[in-house]
């Protein structure tokens, strides 16, 4: 199956989300289980394969912010776990592109699985239910 190449597209929209929550953090100022990784994202060789190597690293990330407090997503730096998981998502792009799978695909196997992470934490928890509602569009 052909499939057009996508650009940044996953990746900014992603960053756009992100920037979007830590938006609306200010505003308001007032964990899962990682299941076996079978195959590294830069390993995978089609658009599912990606999609399974790339669950477990959006755990790693939920589960790294689960003690975080909206204090701290509010600081003046992007919190470590945020940066670290934007070079996932730089990987997630790149790698997209070599297998030629389009924003739409990708896009539908992420939602296809973002039931199968966890939060725990406020801040996670907020994470979780912005990538469930926003997806990566």
């Amino acid at each position: 199956m052909y499939c057009k190449p996508s650009g940044k597209g996953v990746r900014v929209k992603f960053l756009s989300m992100v920037l979007a929550l830590t938006l609306a953090l200010t505003l308001a100022a007032c964990g899962g289980d990682d299941g076996d990784d079978p195959v590294s994202v830069a390993d995978a060789t089609n658009c599912e394969q990606l999609v399974d190597a790339f669950i477990p690293l959006m755990q790693d990330m939920l589960d790294s912010v689960s003690d975080m407090t909206m204090a701290d997503m509010m600081s003046d730096d992007t919190p470590e776990p945020l940066v670290e998981f934007e070079a996932d998502m730089e990987e997630l792009t790149a790698k997209s592109d070599e297998l030629e799978c389009d924003d739409d695909e990708m896009s539908e196997l992420l939602e296809g699985r973002i039931d199968e992470l966890e939060a725990d934490g406020p801040v996670a928890e907020l994470l979780l239910e912005a990538l469930k509602t926003e997806g990566l569009d």
